[in-house]
């Protein structure tokens, strides 16, 4: 799809990026199991951390997405669903290599005790140590790197309507770019580690009543640990940055309808704490944010040709002040085959500068950044609609699709390497974005 593309930002960090709407892979939240997943420290090379044999679903919003969801979708939102306990593979192994020297190897176990209590381990492990410099500039083409990632999760049903699940999710990385080493006595590297530790909760109430209404709680902490060198040893213009993040999130749901099913509505609240600490060549800084928030979502359907969804959250940033974002997505089917949707809402973040630009930190450039960055956080409006008409031609399936989205920017954190070339000049937006 020409408004979802992939793409490898830089042969320094090898990260893999989702952009949307022409947008950075930073301002599409990307959620696993509908909780914000890899972001902050880890929004940049967050995709390379859920392997594709974990994955049983992935859904793709252009837009602002769902308010139950968070803030900080801007351009879009992914949702990924991993493979359930009592629905995963009782055993899968998978194991890949190509002639390039990427070695990956997939173990997924799945164990149903009874009806009540069932658990998944997911494994995965990746290795590339072979220097890639197809263009003989004795620069890496993209950088070795090794990682183990690991997942344990069990789901429980208690007597009644109680559902619950509780995991943990461990990942180690590391990754090294820079010059070819046998081309050089005191090579050009670029380090990066990576130390990840999550634990994550469910637990949820269905009615036995009515279908339609539960009460869910979710619930997710993360330590994440990362730590990068740039330079040679006996090099004076060496960099290093060091990065901490703890952060919780929870967020409570209640979900009904009204009077029929054609009316449904969720109400809820949220709490998100992250703490940072960074280094960046022996300067220290911290950050720390507190955001209760709470929102409602309104949604009708009357047919199954038409749906809208009406939200709106309110999140009283301990930094910077209460930001309220509402956000209405909508859409109708002419046919079954032809469909048309809509959006418009807004979103907000802040941004993590050092750690969203790791590549740049290979440059022999200074950062210069502009105090009053810490001052706001990103805000933007986006709306749009896509119309989508499926068609059949000689007996084959084809899928015209008709975009148009507009993101306007209240406030933006500008990542400048063009002003100053011997800088990476860092200010808020003055003007139109």
């Amino acid at each position: 799809n020409a408004t979802v593309e992939v793409n490898y930002t830089d042969a320094v960090t090898g990260a893999k990026e989702i952009r949307i709407l022409g947008l950075n892979g930073i301002y599409t939240q990307l959620l696993v199991e509908n909780m914000p997943g890899m972001r902050g420290l880890a929004s940049v090379l967050g995709l390379d951390y859920i392997p594709g044999t974990w994955m049983e679903s992935i859904q793709i919003t252009k837009g602002t997405g769902s308010v139950v969801n968070g803030y900080e979708s801007i351009a879009g939102q992914i949702n990924v669903e991993l493979k359930k306990p009592n629905e995963a593979e009782k055993l899968l192994l998978n194991l890949f290599g190509n002639q390039a020297g990427r070695m990956e190897a997939n173990l997924n176990l799945a164990h149903r005790f009874n009806d009540k209590v069932s658990t998944a381990l997911l494994l995965h492990g990746n290795y590339f140590d072979r220097h890639h410099d197809k263009n003989d500039d004795h620069f890496l083409d993209l950088p070795n790197k090794q990682q183990i990632n690991i997942i344990n999760r069990w789901k429980f049903v208690f007597d009644g309507q109680m559902r619950g699940q509780v995991g943990v999710k461990y990942l180690v990385e590391n990754r090294e770019g820079g010059q070819v080493p046998h081309h050089f006595n005191n090579p050009y590297q670029t380090l990066i580690d990576n130390d990840r530790l999550e634990f994550f909760g469910k637990l949820g109430w269905l009615s036995p009543n009515c279908s339609s209404k539960s009460i869910g709680l979710q619930m997710n902490y993360v330590h994440h640990e990362i730590g990068t060198f740039y330079g040679a040893k006996d090099f004076a213009g060496n960099k290093t940055y060091t990065g901490l993040q703890n952060s919780l999130y929870a967020n409570l749901i209640y979900q009904s309808m009204i009077k029929n099913p054609d009316h449904g509505i969720r109400i809820g609240a949220s709490f998100v704490w992250d703490n940072y600490e960074e280094n960046f060549n022996g300067d220290d800084s911290k950050r720390e944010e507190l955001v209760p928030g709470v929102f409602t979502e309104y949604a009708y359907s009357p047919s199954d040709k038409f749906k809208i969804v009406v939200g709106v959250r309110a999140d009283a940033h301990n930094l910077y002040g209460l930001q309220v974002s509402p956000r209405m997505h909508g859409k109708y089917s002419f046919t079954p085959e032809s469909t048309i949707r809509f959006s418009a809402g807004r979103g907000f973040r802040k941004a993590n500068v050092l750690a969203e630009n790791l590549s740049l930190l290979a440059t022999g450039r200074t950062f210069d950044i502009d105090p009053t960055v810490n001052d706001q956080v990103e805000s933007a409006w986006n709306m749009g609609i896509n119309f989508v008409q499926d068609l059949t031609i000689l007996e084959r399936e084809m899928s015209l699709s008709l975009d148009l989205y507009r993101t306007v920017f209240d406030n933006r954190t500008i990542i400048d390497p063009f002003t100053d070339p011997s800088k990476i000049l860092v200010y808020n937006l003055d003007g139109q974005s």
